[in-house]
């Protein structure tokens, strides 16, 4: 049986060592000798050959151009320091820098004409997040659904890559769909998707897709420049079980993010909750009360919950629900025991509905104990 050869002994050199001395090995070691010397030796072995020589794989990036050749410029450089350093051998995928800016620039220092063609960043987690928010509302891995199409726009505005090819293939809409199918391989209700899911996928899919509070809370600090851990700028009272909370104002921009199965459905869902609440301020505000928002950041987790809306002045929590559905109205219910919990004073509870629940579902949201809340021709009843 015949060992394969070290990869320096497969291009004629010594053996790889320790850099003398210590001293960092990188591109700062490659000459124009050294390169010509590879790119002579890719001619005389050819591109396939000479790239599994090299051990990189497939390498698409950047290119060395001559005349109508075009060589890939990662494994070059890497075998080309083997030449100029036969003490230490040609560089490994750890030695060589991520960027590809950065190998052109060496190249062009030492004179040579390079093709820049950045390949596609990795999935940042801010984007994977969007990704998923997205998928849960419905979307569809498909490169012409309106609301893939729509988050390749907001990921090409993102400010998360400096290096992104030309935009044609950034974050298409093709791309995207590709990562929704990934995501719809780890949901085990979906009948499909596509294997090839990264590890950060999957971590994302575990933290995020049972957690709708924690996934709104990340989707709004990303869309907000916030960052994943970054505070609101805003006063915080924080209690002895480590939760903050903040009292803020009821948003002219509320959306609540739903899943739901019918694509599109979630826009008009959206748009009616938004209606709801600041309506109902609108109402509160009439009759002389004091309307806000809280806000309970949980130190422990590093999530922020939020309900819709507080009415001060009579001490009573809401939560909006833009339909009357009982999976809503359940959801509406177990959300504001969650936030009671975090409260400093004794507060009632109040779920927002679009129009008058069943006898069912009322009967339910009073067991509670808590009061259904609807809109009317002369303004807002309460189903207590």
């Amino acid at each position: 049986m015949t060992l394969p050869q070290p990869r320096s002994v497969a291009w004629g050199i010594l053996p790889r060592q320790r850099s003398p001395g210590g001293r960092a090995v990188g591109l700062d070691d490659v000459t124009r000798a050294g390169v010509e010397r590879a790119l002579a030796r890719y001619d005389l072995l050819g591109r396939d050959d000479f790239l599994a020589r090299a051990g990189l794989g497939e390498a698409p990036g950047s290119f060395i151009v001559r005349g109508e050749r075009r060589y890939e410029a990662r494994p070059i450089l890497a075998v080309a320091h083997g030449y100029d350093r036969p003490d230490v051998g040609p560089l490994r995928k750890r030695d060589l820098p991520r960027s590809e800016i950065a190998l052109a620039e060496r190249l062009e220092a030492l004179g040579f004409a390079v093709e820049r063609t950045l390949r596609n960043p990795k999935w940042a987690e801010e984007e994977i997040i969007l990704a998923l928010a997205t998928y849960l509302r419905g979307a569809t891995p498909d490169k012409n659904n309106e609301m893939v199409v729509d988050l390749s726009r907001e990921l090409r505005a993102l400010p998360l890559h400096a290096e992104r090819p030309d935009a044609a293939r950034f974050r298409n809409p093709n791309g995207v769909a590709l990562k929704l199918a990934n995501l719809a391989w780890l949901d085990p209700s979906y009948p499909g998707g596509m294997e090839g899911h990264s590890k950060l996928d999957a971590e994302v899919w575990r933290r995020y897709a049972d957690d709708e509070d924690a996934l709104e809370e990340a989707v709004a600090a990303i869309r907000e420049g916030r960052g994943r851990f970054q505070l609101l700028d805003l006063d915080q009272l924080q209690s002895d079980d480590g939760v903050v909370l903040r009292v803020t104002e009821v948003e002219e921009q509320h959306v609540e993010r739903l899943r739901v199965s019918v694509p599109g459905a979630d826009r008009e869902v959206e748009r009616r909750e938004q209606r709801l609440v600041l309506a109902y301020r609108d109402h509160l505000a009439d009759q002389g009360h004091t309307v806000t928002r809280h806000t309970y950041r949980l130190a422990a987790s590093g999530i922020t919950l939020a309900c819709d809306l507080v009415d001060e002045t009579a001490g009573v929590l809401y939560e909006a629900k833009g339909d009357i559905l009982r999976s809503s109205v359940r959801m509406a219910v177990g959300q504001l025991l969650d936030y009671r919990r975090f409260e400093r004073r004794p507060m009632q509870l109040g779920v927002l509905l679009p129009r008058a629940p069943s006898s069912d579902l009322t009967n339910l949201v009073r067991s509670v104990p808590a009061s259904a809340v609807w809109p009317t021709s002369d303004g807002f009843t309460t189903g207590r």
